[in-house]
């Protein structure tokens, strides 16, 4: 029997050991997933992981998980739990899209595959490039 659903890889973080938490999170990634029809592949989890830099053994997993073509969506409780910092959403928003991969917010309610998403990563790029004019116009 084929199944028809979308293979998916999810990501969590928290920054403290919170077991109840973690299974939380792991919880409402899984009724989402499957009120979608996604079949989760991987849950990516980083415990006792700041969101402030990319240096988190999961995240790094995810990433070249993707880099190598596993999954093509991303499904993330919150934006905060990818990051924290907005040069590194940037950096995530440019890898995701080199490697096409669509990335889901579930409690935001974003899906960079459709038109809002797509609006949220143009105003993330906007909002860096501001900062980078506003740090040059500075060094003058």
């Amino acid at each position: 029997m084929e199944s028809n659903k979308i293979m998916v890889q999810t990501y969590s973080r928290s920054a403290t050991i919170d077991d109840d938490k973690m299974k939380n999170h792991q919880k409402l990634l899984q009724e989402y997933c499957d009120s979608k029809g996604y079949e989760i592949l991987k849950s990516h989890i980083d415990n006792r992981y700041s969101g402030i830099n990319l240096n988190r053994p999961a995240l790094q997993g995810m990433l070249e998980d993707m880099r190598l073509g596993k999954f093509k969506k991303l499904i993330v409780l919150n934006m905060d739990r990818l990051s924290r910092s907005l040069s590194d959403f940037e950096y995530l928003f440019k890898e995701f899209k080199k490697y096409n991969c669509e990335v889901e917010f579930v409690m935001e309610n974003i899906d960079t595959a459709n038109a809002s998403g797509k609006l949220f990563t143009n105003v993330l790029e906007l909002l860096n490039q501001y900062k980078y004019e506003v740090l040059k116009d500075g060094r003058k």
